[in-house]
């Protein structure tokens, strides 16, 4: 899941308080789910190679 972050107030600290992993260290307008990122790491992990 990706969200925008618009408000002038959020920062990378706000947004990894509440759960989710900010796609720039400044400003940031993007953050992903800490969740997703567990899952696809899960994913990668268990995937066959090529």
């Amino acid at each position: 899941m990706l969200i925008s972050l618009s408000a002038p107030a959020a920062s990378p600290t706000t947004a990894g308080a509440d759960g989710y992993f900010p796609c720039s260290p400044v400003y940031p307008t993007h953050a992903v789910s800490l969740d997703m990122l567990e899952l696809v790491s899960t994913l990668f992990v268990l995937a066959a190679p090529k």
